[in-house]
């Protein structure tokens, strides 16, 4: 009988205590697990684990996803109207679980002026966690904000993104099937001309 792999599962029987080298089956259930060995290699390929220890960490490391959005300055001056999503909704019964997120700001001839506030947020709409202060704007360049106050060189942040991130809670319902979206807190962005990538690791509840 072939093997029904990887469409279905076969189930060999053990335990044949009845049954000798001689019988008439043996030499048919070596070839049903040959097909079947045949038929697992042949799906999971040559070095199936890559670089992970294991083919089970390969599979929980690669159900991450990644995305790169770049932002302009347009659209950076009109964060408070117009929120930049980064991860769209993922479906129903679905959300987003962000991991890490990297905020690279590229200065422009122009910096920033901005009147105060919590500064650039994420989360999704409805959410406390939309709340978040997760990077304060700041006029020069340090470990808690982006410097879009002054003109700088290149500058990235890796985290994601405050410390506040694990303490925070809100309605699972708020989440669902939302995007992640970046926006401003209290007060616009004026007059500066520089630009922003950020990207996002995250995975989706199942």
């Amino acid at each position: 009988m072939s093997s029904q792999y990887p469409e279905g599962i076969d189930e060999f029987e053990t335990d044949r205590t009845d049954e000798t080298v001689m019988s008439i089956r043996h030499p048919n259930d070596h070839n049903d697990y040959a097909d079947a060995i045949n038929r697992i290699e042949a799906t999971l390929g040559q070095n199936p684990h890559g670089v992970y220890d294991t083919v089970a960490q390969r599979l929980a490391f690669e159900g991450m996803r990644k995305v790169t959005i770049p932002v302009s300055s347009a659209q950076l001056l009109d964060l408070q109207n117009t929120p930049v999503e980064l991860v769209p909704a993922p479906g129903a019964g679905k959300f987003v679980i962000p991991i890490l997120l990297t905020a690279e700001y590229i200065a422009g001839a122009t910096p920033y002026a901005y009147a105060g506030g919590n500064g650039l947020t994420f989360g999704s709409p409805g959410s406390a966690l939309n709340a978040l202060s997760g990077y304060p704007i700041t006029d020069t360049p340090n470990s808690f904000g982006i410097p879009l106050k002054e003109i700088t060189s290149t500058i990235t942040f890796v985290g994601f993104p405050s410390t506040d991130w694990d303490n925070r809670s809100t309605e699972t319902s708020d989440l669902m099937n939302a995007p992640l979206q970046m926006t401003i807190d209290a007060n616009p962005l004026t007059d500066g001309d520089g630009s922003m990538v950020i990207t996002v690791l995250y995975t989706l509840s199942e």
